[in-house]
């Protein structure tokens, strides 16, 4: 049988075909719905992207063993009627539940890297480690549910396949780390890389699993017990690779905003993040002069802001917050620019493992007071989140302010 005549065979017969449309939603529902948001920022997309591997993973197994278990079409059967080497066989039931699966990912791939480069975002190379580590995953889980169905010749296969799968997703040894291990989806990551302790073993490992799974492929005469060898070896080159694995997902790359406007303050952001920085400019311009109205000048408030990357701001360097909704509206609302004013994330205390109680009772009076000033926070409100400013006066509470700017400024956390 010619690889075409293999390839009609399975488009006739196999199930996979079934599964493209829900992949599809899948990763269409994980990407399109929040585009407004993490748009030029790539890490962003591709953790919003990952939330779709798991489904793309668990419906691979199932398809590749329904394939693979069929009595009539399946991988004993093809492999009697077809006077190939079985790794042909191994491939042909491979294809279509990969290419399933690879399609609808690479189409959300695709519209992560065009969102980020029409927003003059940057995708690093380092993202090609976890794309990496995403193909292996589907590649095991077709692998498996190939093997399931070399090892039963019904469609239980399917379900053995989808059981040993969906469980790996949650799998690990006393002391490893899960190779299907996914971020979250909270905020911007334009600062992170993805480091090759993570994604490179966490791939390697898979991809050696998926290999061992296939071993009973190579000969026509493999029985159950090879398989089951195969299956043992490849749960110990999984559970090797969850030892070896780092868990951290990603790193910090150390580098700092690049793109900056500079009028009255400097606002400065990553790569992908240029649309806010007249707005950012505008609002904090905007409360500075509110603020020194009301009796704090602005020498007393940060005169750079930096996006927040999770990592120490420069010495007298604010944090700029950038949220979903500052994202979605292109402006910093009243919390963010609080935020942005108040936070002393240039002090060590800030990262250390106790909490500096001190500094965070200053910049929440801070904060507190700039939500005020805004008409966000009514005074009832702030009183009590500070009943020691009942009784004072504006001018006196402006005071207090002015004081705990230049003790955060100082870093005192007494």
């Amino acid at each position: 049988m010619s690889g075409g005549s293999r390839l009609r065979y399975l488009l006739g017969t196999s199930k996979a075909t079934l599964a493209v449309v829900p992949m599809l939603v899948a990763f269409g529902y994980a990407t399109l719905p929040s585009l407004a948001t993490w748009r030029g920022d790539g890490w962003w997309g591709l953790n919003h992207l990952s939330q779709a591997v798991p489904v793309a993973v668990v419906l691979t197994a199932f398809v590749a063993g329904w394939d693979a278990g069929a009595p009539s079409s399946g991988a004993r059967a093809l492999r009697d009627r077809v006077p190939a080497a079985g790794w042909r066989v191994h491939l042909t039931l491979l294809a279509l539940p990969m290419a399933a699966a690879t399609v609808p990912y690479l189409l959300g791939l695709g519209t992560l890297v065009v969102a980020t480069a029409t927003a003059d975002g940057v995708v690093a190379p380092s993202a090609g480690l976890v794309v990496l580590a995403h193909l292996a995953m589907l590649a095991l889980a077709a692998s498996a549910g190939v093997g399931a169905g070399w090892l039963l010749t019904s469609p239980y296969a399917a379900v053995t396949a989808t059981a040993g799968v969906a469980a790996l997703l949650f799998w690990t040894l006393p002391g490893g780390g899960s190779l299907f291990a996914f971020p979250g989806t909270s905020g911007p990551v334009a600062e992170q890389v993805a480091p090759f302790s993570r994604y490179g073993v966490a791939a390697l490992g898979l991809v050696l699993a998926a290999v061992l799974l296939a071993l009973p492929a190579l000969s026509r005469t493999a029985g159950r017990a090879v398989v089951l060898a195969s299956l043992a070896a490849a749960l110990g080159a999984l559970g090797a690779s969850s030892l070896a694995v780092s868990p951290e997902l990603y790193a910090a790359s150390g580098e700092r905003p690049g793109r900056c406007l500079t009028t009255s303050v400097t606002v400065c952001v990553y790569p992908g993040y240029d649309r806010l920085l007249e707005p950012a400019g505008n609002e904090l311009e905007r409360f500075l002069a509110h603020a020194e109205e009301r009796g704090v000048p602005r020498s007393a408030f940060p005169t750079r802001y930096e996006q927040g990357g999770n990592q120490r701001t420069p010495p007298g360097v604010g944090e700029l917050f950038v949220g979903a909704r500052s994202l979605r509206e292109r402006a910093l609302d009243a919390d963010a620019v609080a935020q942005s004013v108040a936070a002393p994330l240039w002090c060590a205390e800030m990262f250390a493992d106790s909490p500096p109680l001190g500094l965070l009772g200053r910049s929440g009076l801070v904060h507190d007071w700039a939500l005020g000033i805004e008409g966000v926070l009514p005074p009832e409100q702030f009183l009590e989140l500070h009943p020691d400013q009942r009784g004072r006066s504006p001018a006196q509470v402006a005071a207090d302010v002015r004081a705990a700017l230049a003790e955060t400024r100082a870093c005192t956390n007494t």
